[in-house]
């Protein structure tokens, strides 16, 4: 009986797809106890990133266009997409769209696991909320190595298929020592521009990644593609988006609208939310 490659295509591509959305920390529903890591240049404890989350194949992408300023042909896909303003068109829109994480390494102290050094893609509204503990002169510094302290990020499931956080730190100060259980040197924590730059393709490597096999099809023939792997066929981003990014995602992508001078009203955002939460189920 011949091998089916059609079907042994598609295991590798959702294995791919896992595999990128395994390698980061992923805050469970509820309250995550966590240790943020200090910058190895010494200037800001994240760096501010463009992910892509939903292509064929990969799960996701760093984005080099809101990363490093350089050419991204999924953010060029998704401008000419947006002029088309057709249904289908900003249906593919909503799922290539760039989203603004905040990489950071962090150590989840989550009980009965091996504590280690992970990396979490957070969202703005966690970034946020650490720069406001930082900067208040009760906290300052919590990630230093000797005096710092742990955070409480918790993840809540709102109304409308919404994901929200809140964060707080703990008031006892707590050395690394204290949560590893030895002491960590700085060269053991991650540089941040170092990790982001051995995974960001480049553009020829992400347009691959965004057409597959097909890197000569149109604008009109890449959202065919899309459109129908979205409407039941195959499904390689529900990976990605049941692990946490997707609802994210569509709230980022709701704010974005506004932002660029989009004229919907309250309902209208509401029906929107809801439309694209219902898809990423």
């Amino acid at each position: 009986m011949a091998l089916d490659f059609e079907l042994l295509r598609r295991e590798y591509q959702e294995a791919i797809a896992q595999q990128a959305v395994d390698e980061y920390w992923v805050p469970d529903f509820g309250e995550n106890l966590v240790r943020i890591l200090p910058p190895v240049d010494g200037t800001l404890f994240y760096k501010k990133v463009g992910v892509h989350y939903r292509l064929v194949g990969s799960g996701m992408e760093f984005c080099p266009k809101l990363t490093d300023g350089a050419s991204c042909p999924v953010c060029e896909v998704v401008d000419q997409l947006k002029k088309m303003n057709t249904p289908v068109a900003m249906q593919i829109v909503n799922r290539l769209a760039v989203v603004e994480r905040y990489l950071m390494n962090v150590i989840p102290m989550k009980e009965g696991e091996e504590k280690m050094i992970r990396q979490y893609l957070a969202p703005k509204t966690v970034r946020l909320a650490l720069l406001k503990i930082v900067l208040d002169p009760d906290y300052g510094d919590i990630t230093d190595l000797e005096k710092g302290r742990n955070v409480v990020i918790e993840k809540v499931q709102s109304s409308g298929g919404f994901v929200n956080y809140s964060v707080r730190a703990k008031p006892r100060e707590t050395s690394i020592r204290e949560v590893l259980g030895r002491p960590l040197r700085m060269e053991e924590i991650p540089d941040l521009n170092e990790f982001v730059r051995r995974r960001m393709k480049g553009y020829h490597e992400l347009k691959a990644v965004l057409y597959g096999s097909d890197e000569d099809l149109g604008v009109e023939e890449l959202m065919e593609k899309y459109s129908s792997m979205s409407s039941g066929g195959s499904d390689d981003q529900g990976k990605v988006d049941k692990r946490d990014s997707g609802k994210e995602a569509v709230q980022d992508t709701a704010m974005s609208f506004q932002g660029q001078g989009g004229q919907m009203d309250l309902d209208e955002i509401i029906k929107f939310a809801k439309k694209v939460a219902d898809q990423l189920k």
